[in-house]
């Protein structure tokens, strides 16, 4: 893990021609995997507007935490990044997220969890409203 840190503070924070740019102060992964084997970042329409946002977990620009961002699109088209969850940087290799499909939540959801049993589900009602916690 302090090998994949030192190439992110290596890395100049650019954004890539087409794709979001983290929010101030976090800082995206230039790697499709983290240190823990999980994705960084997930793809889909989380809200039902026929946009492509996701999940993503970013570093904080100091290193000490990280964090789950979902990123969606509200109409007429503009981005949207919400802030789900942040901990300490030493909780990252136990933490888990992935898209639950359609089904109990109209547009599908994100579980997040931070060690077996403890997880957390969010998912937004509406295509202007935020994600909040949701029971299984």
């Amino acid at each position: 893990m302090i090998r994949f840190l030192n190439l992110l503070a290596l890395l100049p924070s650019i954004a890539l021609a087409g794709g979001p740019t983290a929010p101030s102060g976090w800082d995206g992964s230039f790697e499709p995997v983290l240190p823990n084997g999980e994705s960084c970042c997930l793809s889909a329409d989380l809200n039902g507007t026929g946009l492509i946002g996701g999940t993503f977990v970013f570093l904080s620009s100091d290193k000490r935490q990280f964090a789950l961002f979902a990123l969606s699109y509200t109409p007429p088209m503009q981005e949207r990044w919400q802030l789900l969850e942040k901990h300490p940087i030493g909780e990252l290799d136990a933490f888990r997220v992935k898209l639950l499909p359609a089904g109990k939540q109209p547009h599908g959801a994100i579980e997040a969890c931070r060690a077996e049993g403890r997880c957390t589900i969010y998912a937004a009602a509406t295509a202007k409203g935020k994600f909040k916690p949701v029971r299984p």
